[in-house]
């Protein structure tokens, strides 16, 4: 399984594991925009999970954000929208993407 940011040209596979693991109204042109101009991030901080084909199996968004504690300002990384293809449910795909976004937040110096 490999891991990357994702493009644009992956938003119709990402809007359908979206919409498998988020089932609401909302349409194809809404889950486009939570990706493109999310309030909290851009289309640049979700990462995807491929299978050894080249299969779009998963998606998750790492947001960097800062807190601050003890008046001294940390870096932490957000995690949102995690969603898994139906076909790839029970394989562990959620875990190892969840494992991947800590480690990147780990590697760029997020403290949480």
């Amino acid at each position: 399984m490999d891991f990357r940011r994702a493009t644009s040209a992956d938003l119709p596979r990402l809007v359908e594991i979206h919409t498998s693991a988020f089932p609401d109204p909302r349409g194809y042109d809404a889950r486009v925009t939570n990706f493109t101009h999310n309030p909290l991030g851009a289309l640049e901080d979700l990462r995807v999970a491929e299978d050894d084909d080249g299969t779009l199996v998963a998606h998750a968004f790492l947001f960097p954000f800062e807190a601050w504690f003890g008046g001294k300002r940390v870096r932490a990384g957000g995690v949102a929208s995690v969603g898994v293809a139906a076909e790839a449910r029970g394989r562990g795909v959620g875990a190892r993407l969840l494992e991947h976004l800590h480690d990147e937040a780990r590697a760029r110096g997020d403290a949480i």
